[in-house]
């Protein structure tokens, strides 16, 4: 039982972090969100169209831009001065 529970845990990242946005959602501009107390903060990476990088924020937002991880946040936005790790960028800078 716990094996098929990792193995659909594991399925679900591998889906949640092949599907590659439109770079033009990966460019919208960043929400920045007013949060009060009440809710947690959480750690999320999000393309920044102003360095052309995936970079880390807290934020407690929720949008199509938002990732768990770098590398999910590189995969999904494979645009600008980076690319997923082990592959090789397209020389395109923006």
């Amino acid at each position: 039982m716990k094996s098929i529970v990792a193995v659909l845990c594991f399925l679900a990242v591998v889906v949640y972090c092949t599907a590659m946005l439109l770079e033009e959602q990966c460019r919208a501009p960043h929400p920045f969100a007013s949060c009060d107390g009440s809710v947690p903060l959480r750690k999320i990476y999000y393309f920044n169209n102003g360095t052309n990088r995936c970079e880390r924020d807290y934020t407690c937002a929720k949008g199509v831009n938002h990732f768990e991880d770098l590398v999910c946040c590189m995969t999904e936005c494979p645009y600008g001065n980076h690319h997923p790790p082990g592959k090789r960028g397209s020389g395109r800078e923006y």
